[in-house]
């Protein structure tokens, strides 16, 4: 039993790296068919109304075509595992938050991001990063 379970750990990350790859590349889609041309690494990236393309995009994959949302309520351990809020699509806000700044990190849109201070970490705010 105990060899059946070495490679799992890994076997589950992968599989979570691969959908959220899966996600950028439908979201790089999403902008080509939206707009006819896309330079993801360049004119995305460079300005601040490709970035808000970008995010748009995300939205439309995400949550659109997808539904992801929040998971209301706590005690649901699932909510709070990447590999199974990406299989199901709900999740806490803190880890959508996570699978969304990692898909627009993907097509080369990095995001800063921020809990509303009430405590709950039921929000979280997203922005573009500018360029260093």
């Amino acid at each position: 039993r105990e060899n059946e379970l070495d490679g799992l750990p890994v076997k589950l990350l992968m599989d979570s790296m691969n959908k959220l790859d899966s996600l950028a590349e439908e979201v790089q889609m999403h902008l080509r068919s939206s707009n006819g041309k896309l330079n993801v690494r360049g004119d995305i990236s460079s300005s601040s109304m490709g970035s808000l393309r970008a995010m748009h995009a995300v939205n439309e994959v995400l949550f659109t075509r997808h539904g992801f949302s929040a998971k209301k309520g706590h005690g649901d351990i699932g909510a709070n595992l990447l590999g199974s809020v990406l299989q199901m699509g709900k999740g806490t806000s803190a880890l959508l938050a996570v699978i969304y700044i990692e898909v627009a990190r993907r097509i080369g849109v990095p995001l800063s991001y921020a809990p509303l201070l009430d405590g709950s970490y039921d929000y979280f705010l997203l922005w573009p990063r500018d360029k260093v």
